[in-house]
């Protein structure tokens, strides 16, 4: 991997942006009757536009993307309006995200650094939501943080991989509208698992989701996209026939998110001259499969599970037929 030390700073940065972007947030819980459009909003700014975000990355990729982002996020720690809180904070995450992801998208030709790079954001998340609700967030570090990691990815050293031309599939809308709804699917899935025991075990299943992404990079580079796809939701699918008990459960939410990467790069080689876009197209997914649950629908049974997990498997086996596989 030549981009070993950047990936480590991009992951690093990515776990603390996530964790700064929920501890400014959600420490505000309860100081306004409109906390579910806040809600939207970020998730909106963070998620949704990051694919038009993505254009604009791909145009300039120069303009330092991610350090603004990190310094966007570091804005959050002052006394804002709490709609111009979300959006800062929701627009700051969007451009480190696509300011670490199209760099890295381009300069790696495999998967397993995209898996690292995504993984942290989970814990991050939980974790920023854990202080928030322990009203334990330190500020005035976490910002000075936040500074510093500006600082150093604006430094971040890139060695590119051999240009690739555009080479078109057979029919590259249907594999990518495919790669849109699995995202999608994964994304709702996320909040919705039929897990008994997901409240007690919150931390331990943070870290299923955020491995189960990094190990689907690193086993896609070793057996292929396609075969790591199929097998991954197959074994979850059977895992997840068993949800009540907390190991075949943990291994289902694992083996399910190994997807994640393996998504991203299916995409970038549709569009490999559009990493930014491309990024960004699946992470509106990532906001369409939020929005069922902020209008309540919060749970499903393990029937409609597995139903999700099957949809998802034939959109991923659709995705690969109709795309371009071999870049």
């Amino acid at each position: 991997m030549k981009n070993g030390k950047a990936l480590i700073v991009g992951a690093i940065g990515h776990f603390l942006v996530d964790f700064a972007c929920a501890a400014f947030l959600l420490r505000h819980n309860g100081e306004t009757i409109w906390w579910t459009e806040l809600l939207i909003l970020y998730n909106f700014c963070a998620f949704a536009l990051q694919m038009p975000m993505g254009i604009l990355v791909d145009r300039w990729p120069a303009f330092p993307w991610a350090a603004g982002g990190a310094l966007l996020c570091a804005a959050g720690a002052l006394p804002l309006p709490l709609a111009a809180l979300g959006l800062i904070l929701g627009l700051g995450n969007a451009a480190y995200h696509l300011g670490i992801g199209k760099p890295l998208m381009d300069a790696e030709p495999g998967s397993a650094a995209l898996g690292i790079f995504v993984a942290p954001g989970a814990l991050g998340i939980t974790l920023g939501t854990l202080a928030a609700r322990l009203d334990s967030v330190m500020v005035l570090p976490l910002t000075l943080f936040l500074i510093l990691l500006a600082c150093v990815v604006y430094k971040l050293p890139w060695k590119p991989q051999e240009r690739q031309e555009e080479v078109n599939s057979s029919f590259p809308l249907i594999s990518s509208v495919c790669l849109f709804l699995v995202v999608t699917l994964r994304s709702f899935a996320g909040f919705t698992w039929p897990l008994p025991w997901k409240a007690q075990a919150l931390i331990p299943l943070t870290l299923a989701v955020a491995g189960g992404k990094a190990a689907g990079g690193i086993a896609a580079d070793h057996w292929g996209l396609e075969k790591t796809a199929r097998v991954s939701l197959g074994l979850s699918f059977f895992c997840f026939c068993y949800p009540d008990w907390m190991i075949t459960g943990m291994a289902g939410v694992f083996l399910f998110n190994m997807t994640m990467p393996l998504c991203l790069k299916q995409m970038h080689r549709q569009f490999p001259q559009h990493a930014g876009f491309a990024f960004g197209f699946l992470t509106f997914a990532l906001f369409l499969g939020f929005v069922p649950v902020i209008l309540g629908i919060t749970a499903v049974t393990k029937v409609q599970t597995l139903i999700l997990i099957a949809l998802s498997w034939l959109d991923l086996r659709l995705a690969f037929h109709w795309g371009r596989n071999n870049a």
